[in-house]
């Protein structure tokens, strides 16, 4: 999948002659659930989640893609979460993380966060039991400040919505 301007391409052949169909989210890039901050991956929930909890301990220093960082953890529970009104996240933000994750059946995570010596995050964990057992969501991040290099695939090759649904439908 590419995140891009609001758009969604995801890799298919379930239609002949393209090898990718594209939804558009529309909305504001800058809410919650968009394309643009998904792209971000989870980042904003995880940290203040992590930050919002009473549980959060220092665990030690560890190497993230080879540079050194400071791994922290907690135990967040949903519904203590839900009521948190602090600084360390937006309402938002909380009530999006955990309304997404209560669906996926969940009660509690167990947030990891691995923060560099420049206090940029390195990589994030989450793991909890929900509805189809237990799920572990893995997010590394690198190349802070870079131009991403990410681009569309060529018009030629990219389905509408449409045109997907209807090359299911055959399939």
């Amino acid at each position: 999948m590419i995140f891009l301007g609001g758009a969604t391409y995801v890799k298919s052949d379930k239609v002949p002659g393209k090898s990718w169909y594209s939804m558009d989210l529309g909305g504001d890039s800058g809410s919650s659930g968009s394309s643009d901050s998904r792209a971000a991956g989870y980042i904003r929930e995880f940290a203040g989640a992590l930050a919002a909890t009473g549980s959060t301990k220092w665990v030690g220093e560890e190497k993230v893609g080879g540079h050194p960082a400071d791994h922290y953890r907690g135990t967040v529970v949903l519904d203590e979460l839900a009521k948190y009104t602090g600084p360390a996240i937006k309402k938002d933000v909380r009530d999006y993380y955990v309304e997404l994750a209560k669906k996926q059946g969940m009660n509690s995570v167990v947030i990891d966060m691995w923060v560099g010596k420049d206090d940029l995050v390195l990589k994030s964990q989450e793991s909890g039991k929900g509805k189809k057992g237990q799920e572990v969501l893995v997010e590394e991040y690198s190349d802070f400040g870079a131009v991403p290099k990410i681009t569309a695939p060529p018009a030629k090759t990219v389905a509408t919505w449409d045109e997907f649904i209807a090359g299911k439908a055959k399939a």
